[in-house]
């Protein structure tokens, strides 16, 4: 759905960023896909707790390494400037340490080293992989899929062919992040709970 208050052209990049800085869009979630505004709705409860509790996950990684930093709450990255293209990503994980200070108050111009997706029932196969595509076109090498439904996690990988990973097999960051390991168990289990303990079946 296209959102409102466009005007009828193609927006560029820096169009985009203008636009959404404007009062009237204010609250609202945008995509910019090959030009054309996308209306995103509000994510569900569950969606916004995975997001935060993967996000958690990954910080305590980065913490521990002592080196990089996450990215989550949709924060627009800048795929391509031509057929421009802003996509709001889940969760990203940066390999290098920023400085609060140095990091732009604007979209993510940068590549992160992976990127995570958590499945929504308003995705759509077709859709989902043309996200995926222009991640990997923007040089993101490692993108993991979350399916809270069925406790998998799609691993995407450049050059690679899907691996999908279920209860009981580990989360790895390949040969992009060698010391990145988390159980799947971990990704569904929230606290005080014992969700994401029973094998998925194969």
């Amino acid at each position: 759905m296209v959102a409102k208050n466009l005007t009828p052209r193609t927006m560029t990049v820096d169009d985009f960023l203008a636009w959404c800085e404007a009062p009237e869009q204010e609250g609202g979630r945008y995509e910019l896909v090959r030009g054309e505004v996308i209306d995103m709705p509000p994510a569900g409860d569950q969606h916004g707790t995975l997001c935060s509790w993967i996000s958690h996950l990954l910080w305590v990684f980065v913490m521990t390494r002592g080196k990089g930093r996450v990215n989550s709450n949709d924060t627009g990255l800048v795929i391509r400037r031509r057929a421009d293209t802003v996509r709001g990503a889940d969760i990203m994980l940066f390999d290098e340490s920023t400085s609060l200070q140095d990091i732009s108050q604007l979209h993510v111009t940068t590549t992160p080293s992976l990127i995570v997706e958590i499945y929504s029932p308003s995705d759509r196969p077709g859709r989902l992989s043309r996200r995926i595509a222009d991640y990997h076109s923007h040089g993101v090498p490692l993108v993991w899929v979350v399916y809270p439904e069925d406790h998998v996690v799609d691993v995407h990988r450049v050059g690679h062919s899907v691996e999908a990973r279920i209860i009981g097999d580990t989360l790895t960051g390949a040969d992009v992040l060698p010391d990145l390991s988390v159980d799947v168990a971990e990704v569904f289990r929230l606290p005080g709970t014992d969700t994401g303990t029973t094998a998925s079946p194969k």
